[in-house]
């Protein structure tokens, strides 16, 4: 078993296809990508205003899309948005709203 000390309780994990890295949600709106291997943080993806609260990476690991928003805010519904990041460099490569 290994265990990689992230120093919060995480709400949300996700394995990369290859199994070798993981990406953790734990802090509001924040997504971490941690080496399993090496056993620490590789890089945070930019939060998303409305909060992170889903992430799927692609079949090749490339990308990663984290899902965030419509969530409830001073009585209405904040707008729901998606953003691709390459996983390699953390830039986002696509939004949608």
């Amino acid at each position: 078993m290994l265990t990689i000390e992230i120093g919060y309780q995480p709400s949300m994990v996700a394995f990369t296809p290859d199994s070798k890295k993981i990406a953790v949600q734990g802090k509001p709106g924040d997504i971490e990508l941690f080496s399993i291997q090496a056993q620490k943080k590789q890089r945070t993806f930019d939060k998303n205003a409305e909060g992170a609260n889903c992430c799927c990476f692609s079949p090749d690991g490339n990308w990663i899309a984290i899902g965030g928003g419509g969530q409830p805010r001073n009585g209405k519904m904040s707008p729901g948005r998606v953003r691709v990041f390459e996983v390699k460099t953390g830039k986002v490569v696509a939004e949608l709203d």
